[in-house]
């Protein structure tokens, strides 16, 4: 099904009773929230938060207001019957967005599924990531509607094509390791590298490290410093602190008028964003 267009997006919230649609497709824009929009399940949910808020979040805000929906338990028939409280799913979902960042996967073996072949690259095992869960907890997280169906007995988190919600989620788990004992150092071992004395975000942190300049300014400084204008195309630029907006645009503007490194290509609503 091809992505809805900014005018079959109007025709839809107007089906389902979205008042001043001018505002509602520009705050779209202006949080870059076409990821959500174009499919027509995640835009219904978009619409309902619309008609009763009045307006919408940044990205980092609707991400997180989907993820909290998503975790939860829809089917009326199974809600008594189920005993995942919903901090304690929150949490594993940040330990399998971890794992898929630092296992560099994409989708989530199905238990007991048929269709994986023994050659077939393997998809990420549940067990392995959450061995304090039982297998059929396991199984109630997996049916939430926080992750989709896959091909060939897989799973992967919902709306998760460009390792957006994957890299937000190991950002979280990150971010809250850090408030408990994760030191500094340990963390930006995880995050940066130094390769023939270039000081670089390894290119499987790239997405994460950005979300976790949100909460962490030390490491928002420091992706400033090593790649600023990844924080002009990943992660969420508006919600970024004032202290590293400025970092990041001392930076670019200073590798622009001198022979700095190579920039991304920016665009103009990356740097409306910011």
């Amino acid at each position: 099904m091809a992505p809805l267009d900014p005018e079959r997006v109007r025709i839809f919230a107007a089906a389902h009773g979205a008042a001043d649609l001018d505002a509602l497709l520009d705050q779209i824009e202006r949080a870059n929230l076409w990821r959500f929009a174009r499919r027509p399940l995640d835009l219904d949910w978009l619409v309902r938060y619309w008609r009763a808020h009045g307006r919408l979040g940044t990205l980092a805000e609707m991400l997180e207001s989907s993820l909290n929906e998503r975790i939860t338990e829809t089917n009326p028939d199974r809600v008594r019957a189920d005993r995942l409280n919903a901090e304690r799913a929150r949490h594993a979902l940040q330990r399998v967005g971890s794992a898929l960042v630092f296992g560099r996967k994409a989708t989530i073996a199905i238990p007991d599924s048929e269709l994986l072949r023994p050659d077939d690259l393997q998809p990420l095992d549940l067990a392995q990531v959450l061995p304090d869960w039982s297998a059929d907890d396991r199984l109630r997280l997996l049916s939430r509607p926080v992750f989709d169906p896959a091909t060939f007995g897989r799973a992967r988190l919902h709306n998760d094509n460009e390792e957006i919600v994957r890299g937000y989620l190991a950002a979280q788990w990150l971010y809250r390791l850090r408030k408990d004992n994760l030191s500094r150092h340990e963390l930006f071992d995880l995050l940066f590298a130094t390769t023939y004395e270039i000081d670089l975000i390894k290119p499987s942190m790239q997405e994460t490290a950005a979300w976790l300049a949100i909460w962490d300014e030390e490491v928002g400084r420091e992706v400033a410093l090593r790649d600023p204008s990844l924080l002009l195309t990943a992660g969420d630029p508006a919600s970024l602190t004032t202290a590293v907006r400025e970092a990041v645009l001392t930076d670019v503007i200073g590798q622009l008028a001198g022979d700095g490194p190579h920039l991304r290509l920016l665009d103009y609503e990356s740097i409306k964003r910011l």
